[in-house]
């Protein structure tokens, strides 16, 4: 069973001193004529492991068991303790409470080893241990991606307005025994880290330099798709952001479309979305109807037929002229 430590804070003075010396069990709770007591056991020359158990009146009987508390370094006097532990309220008084955002000793071991890693590599694929793909998994993924998933994570980056990130993470995980790397670790920390870090780029090198490649592939996607101005995700961007940005739920909207113009009320739910295409299914029954007129029961319009938008008085999205030049007779309807 996984067992997710976390190093404690501020630790009671007499319970420090006990935990320095170690010596018999430590009454940690007493209610009436129940107790819970703690006791410790070494595990090497300088840690020691934590159990308690619960007692009755009569003291521990064979029927209670130990429970694993946690461990204790006495080196540099550090108290490390399971999360059942540190919620009882046995302890409360004995040690600062959890912070919200506390990690458990892997993900501090996991931070350490992949910061270690990431200083290795400088971001600079040239201190990998591989030079090319070998593996026909690794060369098909590669492929796909090209071909398919750096254009879509380009398009998330561009509406969640972020950019790629073109620093190298190292993504190393705890395999194997936790006990045996949490004992490890906080013998000999840097010695620790440095095998952990030498040995996870050594076996998964290849793997980093697919991760280098697929940045490749989406910075490249991610520079087309912003440098083209004219490519329609733009436009839908720029419609989507209006209305998220006023919270409008419902809009006006004016279209032009196989050389009609129509304005018309909708909903403002299909114009929030990514795909650029919007169905009647939104605008207002009796506008619905003469959209349906006009283009037929079946059809929708697209972010490209948008010329503007207006929420209440103001117009909260109009697009460029060269799109709004008079393409035949406009039928007004709808309005706010």
């Amino acid at each position: 069973m996984k067992k997710d430590l976390f190093l404690c804070r501020d630790i009671r003075e007499d319970f420090q001193r006990w935990l320095g010396c170690g010596v018999g069990p430590l009454t940690i709770s007493q209610r009436g004529t129940a107790a819970v007591i703690l006791n410790s056991l070494p595990k090497t020359e300088e840690i020691d492991y934590l159990y308690c158990a619960a007692a009755e009146s009569g003291g521990v009987t064979w029927d209670n068991d130990l429970s694993f508390f946690g461990g204790y370094d006495h080196r540099n006097g550090s108290l490390y303790m399971t999360l059942s532990a540190l919620r009882t309220s046995a302890v409360k008084d004995m040690v600062a409470p959890m912070e919200a955002d506390a990690l458990t000793m892997d993900e501090i071991i996991n931070a350490a080893v992949n910061r270690r890693g990431e200083e290795t590599i400088a971001n600079d694929r040239r201190n990998l241990p591989v030079t090319d793909l070998t593996s026909t998994m690794a060369m098909h993924d590669l492929k796909e991606y090209q071909l398919y998933g750096a254009k879509e994570k380009a398009v998330d980056l561009f509406f969640s307005g972020e950019k790629p990130d073109e620093q190298f993470h190292s993504s190393f995980v705890l395999e194997g025994s936790q006990e045996a790397a949490f004992i490890a670790y906080i013998t000999d920390p840097e010695v620790f880290v440095e095998d952990e870090a030498e040995m996870y780029l050594k076996v998964h090198g290849e793997k980093l330099l697919l991760k280098f490649l697929k940045n490749d592939a989406l910075l490249a996607e991610y520079q087309v798709l912003m440098q083209d101005t004219h490519d329609p995700i733009h436009r839908i961007k720029e419609i989507r952001d209006a209305v998220i940005g006023w919270k409008a739920k419902t809009v006006c909207v004016t279209i032009r479309k196989d050389g009609q113009e129509l304005t018309f009320r909708t909903g403002s739910t299909d114009l929030r979305s990514r795909f650029g295409s919007y169905g009647s299914s939104s605008i207002r029954a009796e506008d619905r109807r003469e959209f349906e007129r006009l283009f037929g029961r079946r059809a929708s319009y697209c972010a490209e037929d948008i010329t503007k938008i207006t929420y209440g008085r103001n117009t909260i999205y109009e697009a460029p002229p060269v799109q709004t030049e008079e393409l035949g007779p406009a039928i007004q309807m709808g309005g706010m």
